[in-house]
């Protein structure tokens, strides 16, 4: 803005302005930027619960942009029934207020955020929700009717797998779960099949098993080579059964938790925790 800009407080502020003038060549100039990542409670993310994904907007400057615009395409190896995508909204640099974006669908939306300050940010937040496990991927990409100095920057991809939870029972038949890390024994691990998920015919042909807390400690090893089915909780399902090498999974006394977690032969991700009980 040129020329003067009148201003008044009371006697309870007092206000300090640097201004500085640009070039005129260099008002409807900017340098644009985004950065999109997506988070999720827990290890994974599973089938039935949200996972929000942020995307980042920064201006570099030397101008104000002017109209921009956020336009995140969100595509999934699953059908658009099958997840949905929630209202999006943003906030201007640290402020707490929250603007709304436009309308959401299975394919995304787009955010009308007006301008940026120079050397600020505006961050855009919209939780999607998948019902079943799959692949998803989620472009943002930012435009203004300025000049955009560095258009390089202006789309950030993000790729995601959601995982199918599945049901496991470690030491099947035992009330305690004990993994015995004093001797050198096998670690029955089973995938329980149940009404809405057949886990012998999922295609499991292998999967990395151990310390629920550290997933580099597992061991991806089944002793025999392949995890075989049988019905270990006699309800008339077959289920899928792993033998692992108890010292190489990691658990430690003091562990509660163990999880297992592997792709099917046709890419779907599975992952599942039982409780452990470490004997010396």
């Amino acid at each position: 803005m040129l020329g003067p800009l009148p201003v008044s407080a009371t006697s309870d502020y007092d206000l300090y302005f640097t201004l500085s003038q640009l070039p005129a060549a260099d008002e409807d100039k900017a340098d644009l930027g985004v950065s999109k990542t997506c988070s999720w409670e827990g290890e994974v993310a599973l089938a039935g619960d949200p996972f929000t994904c942020t995307i980042v907007v920064t201006n570099a400057g030397p101008g104000l942009p002017r109209n921009v615009v956020v336009t995140d395409a969100v595509t999934s190896t699953l059908s658009a029934t099958d997840y949905s995508v929630g209202a999006a909204s943003f906030t201007v640099g640290s402020g707490s207020t929250s603007y709304s974006c436009g309308a959401s669908s299975a394919s995304g939306f787009s955010c009308e955020i007006g301008s940026v300050p120079v050397g600020g940010s505006v961050t855009i937040s919209v939780e999607i929700t998948p019902l079943k496990a799959g692949a998803f991927t989620n472009n943002a990409s930012v435009s203004t009717d300025s000049t955009d100095t560095a258009a390089a920057n202006d789309e950030s991809e993000v790729d995601l797998d959601v995982y199918r939870a599945v049901q496991v029972d470690i030491q099947p038949g035992s009330t305690t779960n004990a993994v015995n890390l004093g001797k050198k024994g096998l670690l029955t691990v089973a995938i329980i099949s149940t009404p809405d998920f057949n886990a012998a015919t999922a295609g499991i042909t292998g999967a990395c098993f151990g310390d629920a807390e550290d997933a580099n400690q597992r061991t991806c090893v089944e002793v025999h080579g392949a995890p075989h089915t049988v019905d270990v909780n006699k309800d008339k399902l077959l289920d899928v059964v792993f033998h692992f090498n108890a010292l190489a999974t990691g658990i430690d006394m003091g562990d509660a938790t163990a999880c297992i977690k592997g792709t099917t032969t046709d890419g779907i991700g599975f992952y599942g925790c039982d409780r452990v009980t470490p004997v010396p």
